[in-house]
């Protein structure tokens, strides 16, 4: 009995084959192995053998019993040739081995790489690392994921894509998901007029104009020629309809939420520990609030269901169209309950202080001919090439009437948030109830938070949630104590009111009516208007995205606080979790509070340090506004001075 060994070309491997007992063995050479894969040590998987007949492209092997089933593939030959590979990334050849084998050969494969051990010998250099503690999963993730896609659904990219799709049919920016949340909207909308509801899975641009058109008579104004402006409005509450975020029912949860967390864009979000998937937590968390007047039982966020509680003795009704037009019995309106929908109103208020809504009402009066005053630098401006938008504007100066005041707006500030508009249009406010603690219970629980997220990047340390849990619970009752008065209809009409500002100044006729920067990159173009706007009126030279960045994070830190059941929560677990979840958008909101006020949250307050930084840290951002701007002011003062001497 004689053997035969055969070396493949570049020595990773040697084959035997044995005369009279039609036996081959395959064998790994350590060392010229080693050789050829340690520049894929990060791929390691990716490594693997392959074998054909040679008259085929090899397939992929992997284990023993894979390499007996191709070989059974092969057939039954007096003789055959057979080809061994050892393939790396991208199935890239790193060595063959051609063998003769004998009719009928038993084959005896290479070991699998994972037999291998790391580290052994020569092999691999072990590699040493410290992993974070593990924190437990928390049923209410699934809210987080939720308030998220919500609150990204309203936005005003999303706004944009809608609004060209209606009006100059550019589906370029709108999915079919998007599609089928247009038609959810439009048989809402077809629903409060008793119409029957569209067929399909999605609605057509066709069918979208019509609603708009029939919303658009319902919402008719008091004076001619106004089409453009009502068709724009009835659009844009379509568009809020159809696409803010809102709690599904119960049977829809569980998928919608496995779906969106598995499209996350940021898989850190979401720090499983392998116990449990997205899919289940909506079944663990929502609560049973009994059953409504059709006998259906409903469920809601735990916060929501104490609050069920303490109204036992009221009843649940149903929404219907008749009940919507006129309240024809007492009780809790089921859909208000079991499906908040997820909207702030800080979105609005930090959105005013950058300078929007003072900037469509300087358009307005220069397009009234009138000055804001003296020295208005609007009227050296020609509005002539804001011709096309006429009737828009002549809209918008109409129904002014119809819209939201600076004052309406600043009093509900103040209620929600304890937050106040500074400025010479903001009268002094007289307000019934003002959130005073807001300010600080929440820059407290962002310094907290900064906190957490040093101790959890440091891997040497257990990172302690309970002082944000603590603070969470503060700012959930402060949050809690202002969800009165217009607190479901202001923050929507006022989201309405600004996404249609946005719209106007995004138009390119204002791009030509005043003197924007084109080569600046703002993520919206209705930026680079505003902030022209400010140059020229000599207001905060502060721009505008970090008041937008403002706006957008601290809607959805604030949901998920609002929405929480904190007041009822000691698992500092679900704190830990909230914390990483939200950390980019806290620390975007620390961000652009710094580049907009110049008080830096993170900062340790030292006892020596207590009144000074304290009282600039829970100072109102009012204030700190216009403190910058005198600053600004003056130092344009002194530099016109020192030219002039």
């Amino acid at each position: 009995m004689s053997e035969t060994k055969i070396h493949s070309a570049h020595g990773a491997m040697t084959a035997t084959v044995t005369a009279g007992s039609n036996k081959v063995t395959v064998k790994i050479v350590k060392t010229k192995f080693n050789r050829l894969v340690a520049p894929f040590e990060d791929e390691f998987d990716q490594v693997a053998f392959a074998v054909s007949n040679g008259t085929a492209e090899p397939d992929d092997v992997r284990s023993p019993t894979e390499v007996s089933w191709v070989l059974e593939q092969l057939g039954t030959q007096e003789e055959m040739t057979l080809i061994v590979v050892l393939r790396g990334p991208s199935y890239r050849e790193l060595d063959s081995l051609q063998i003769d084998v004998p009719a009928e050969a038993e084959f005896v494969p290479p070991p699998p790489r994972r037999d291998v051990p790391p580290g052994a010998g020569t092999f691999f250099p072990a590699k040493v690392d410290l992993v974070r503690s593990n924190i437990p999963d928390t049923p209410d993730m699934a809210l987080w994921v939720l308030i998220k896609a919500g609150t990204e659904a309203i936005s005003y990219q999303k706004y944009s894509g809608f609004m060209n799709w209606a009006f100059c049919d550019d589906d370029s920016r709108v999915n079919d998901d998007d599609k089928k949340l247009y038609m959810g909207g439009a048989n809402a909308v077809r629903a409060l007029r008793g119409a029957n509801q569209l067929p399909g899975t999605h609605v057509t641009r066709d069918e979208l104009s019509t609603e708009i058109k029939e919303l658009s008579v319902r919402r008719a104004l008091p004076f001619p020629d106004a089409e453009p402006y009502r068709v724009l409005k009835a659009a844009t509450e379509l568009f809020l309809m159809a696409q803010c975020g809102v709690l599904p029912d119960d049977s829809e949860m569980a998928t919608l939420v496995d779906g969106l967390a598995r499209g996350m864009d940021d898989a850190q979000r979401l720090v499983l520990d392998g116990t449990s998937t997205p899919g289940l937590w909506p079944a663990e968390y929502l609560v049973s609030v009994g059953k409504d007047d059709e006998g259906k039982s409903q469920t809601a966020l735990p916060y929501l269901a104490l609050i069920r509680q303490k109204l036992g003795d009221v009843g649940l009704t149903s929404a219907t169209a008749d009940q919507l037009l006129a309240e024809k019995c007492y009780g809790i309106i089921t859909q208000k309950l079991a499906r908040p929908t997820f909207l702030e109103l800080i979105w609005s208020y930090w959105h005013e202080e950058g300078m929007l809504s003072q900037t469509i009402n300087a358009v307005s009066m220069r397009f009234q001919n009138r000055r804001t005053r003296p020295g208005d630098p609007l009227a050296n401006l020609e509005v002539d090439p804001l011709r096309p938008l006429n009737n828009v504007l002549w809209g918008w100066v109409q129904d002014e009437q119809h819209r939201l005041t600076v004052s309406r707006r600043a009093h509900e500030y103040d209620h929600e948030y304890g937050l106040k508009l500074v400025g010479r249009a903001v009268p002094a406010l007289e307000t019934a109830d003002s959130r005073s603690t807001f300010l600080a219970a929440f820059h407290t629980l962002l310094q907290r938070c900064a906190y957490f997220f040093k101790e959890y990047d440091d891997k040497t340390v257990v990172p302690d949630a309970f002082p944000v849990l603590n603070a969470l619970r503060e700012v959930h009752l402060v949050l809690s104590e202002g969800a009165h008065n217009q607190f479901g209809d202001l923050p929507w009409v006022a989201r309405q009111e600004m996404l249609m500002t946005q719209w106007i100044m995004a138009r390119p006729e204002f791009r030509e009516f005043l003197p924007t920067r084109i080569m600046v990159a703002y993520p919206e173009p209705w930026m680079d208007r505003v902030d022209a706007m400010k140059k020229l009126q000599g207001w905060t030279d502060t721009s505008v995205r970090h008041f937008r960045d403002l706006g957008v994070t601290g809607e959805k830190v604030l949901l998920s606080i609002r929405f929480g059941n904190w007041s009822d929560i000691t698992n500092q677990n679900q704190a830990a979790n909230w914390a990483i979840f939200w950390r980019e958008e806290i620390q975007w909101y620390i961000n652009s509070y710094e580049a907009v006020t110049g008080v830096d949250l993170t900062s340790q307050i030292t006892e020596a340090q207590q009144m000074g930084v304290a009282q600039a840290r829970f100072l109102q951002p009012g204030v700190h506004l216009s403190r910058r701007l005198a600053a600004q002011k003056h130092t344009r003062a002194i530099t016109k001075v020192s030219a002039e001497t």
